[in-house]
């Protein structure tokens, strides 16, 4: 899968479709298959784009960080609405997709400090925006919420009652017949459940950072990680792989023997981490090595300090909680059957 994201894809729209073309093209030489993604927050797309990106395959995700009060207060624009924009476009997007037989558009939670007591309204707005799903993601102190997280951070614990209290809401939902699942649930319930796992790039045994993808910054330099290129635009080259070689065969040789891929594969693989090597919930779980050093300063953090492994278990406590409840197991078994 080829992602184009951060900041916004599209104020380089020539680039995306070279991108796209070119690809295409070498996967068809090589018989491979290629997928492609766009995050976007839809502000700069147009009718000729939208159809263009859809004729190629590439799909389409947003972030909406809940209704009008919510979103705009976490996502100024520069008309100082811009979730009249990417509502707009949100339904335009689900449309088109939907004539063409296509998944629907997803969008994206970060919840911050003002979000969390608004869960009701935020999920409201998804359902009426004709979304079928929230997922409801923690936030990260990387990029531009990392300037202010003193008034965008919550504690743990208080993120474990936003997301209990918007889980509940979305299964008394799902009771009245309309189906609306919540996505990070959605990625323990497949791990729990299936035979393959969805290989969450956070939640895996080793971590997918530097194996299972990597980010290419705009001027070619290659970082192990989305998050360790938001660390590289904080001035912490840290988990930079490689800068960019004479060919795509160097940069991948140099990329797979970097220090980076060796240290990323050892410290966040739970059969040599002491306290998740025998942890109850060890198929499950997943250490986020990056998380750990930008807040402790090491990759190796001490089961009972790490803050991400805290929201990890809280969820799967939640979880097998409430597959006690048969109704609920239907549910929830209604989330990843589809």
């Amino acid at each position: 899968t080829i992602e184009f994201q951060w900041g916004e894809a599209l104020v380089n729209y020539p680039v995306v479709q070279y991108v796209v073309e070119y690809a295409k093209d070498r996967a068809q030489h090589l018989w491979k298959e290629v997928l492609f993604s766009l995050v976007s927050n839809l502000t700069l797309m147009t009718e000729e784009k939208l159809t263009w990106l859809l004729d190629n395959g590439v799909d389409i995700c947003t972030s909406l960080d809940g209704d009008e009060v919510s979103h705009n207060n976490s996502r100024t624009g520069y008309d100082g609405n811009s979730f009249e924009k990417v509502s707009y476009w949100l339904k335009r997007v689900s449309e088109e997709k939907q004539k063409r037989n296509m998944w629907k558009i997803w969008a994206l939670l970060t919840a911050t400090k003002e979000t969390l007591p608004r869960y009701k309204e935020i999920i409201d707005e998804y359902l009426k925006l004709g979304l079928d799903g929230i997922f409801l993601r923690w936030l990260n102190p990387y990029g531009f919420a990392a300037a202010d997280m003193k008034n965008l951070a919550y504690d743990s614990d208080e993120w474990i009652d936003f997301y209990k209290k918007s889980l509940d809401y979305v299964i008394e939902i799902n009771k009245t017949g309309t189906f609306f699942r919540e996505q990070i649930t959605g990625v323990y319930l497949q791990k729990i459940f299936n035979e393959y796992d969805p290989a969450f790039m956070d939640i895996r045994s080793p971590s997918g950072i530097a194996v299972g993808g990597v980010a290419y910054n705009y001027d070619g330099k290659i970082y192990a990680s989305d998050e360790s290129r938001m660390l590289g635009r904080m001035w912490m080259d840290d988990f930079l792989m490689t800068e960019p070689q004479e060919s795509g065969q160097q940069n991948y040789e140099t990329m797979m023997k970097s220090d980076i891929t060796k240290i990323a594969v050892q410290s966040s693989t739970l059969d040599g981490l002491p306290g998740y090597n025998d942890h109850v919930y060890k198929p499950y779980l997943g250490v986020d090595i990056i998380h750990n050093f930008k807040t402790t300063g090491s990759l190796y953090n001490p089961l009972v300090k790490d803050e991400k492994m805290k929201l990890q278990v809280a969820i799967l406590d939640t979880i097998f909680e409430k597959l006690q409840d048969p109704e609920i197991e239907k549910i929830f078994m209604s989330w990843i059957a589809r």
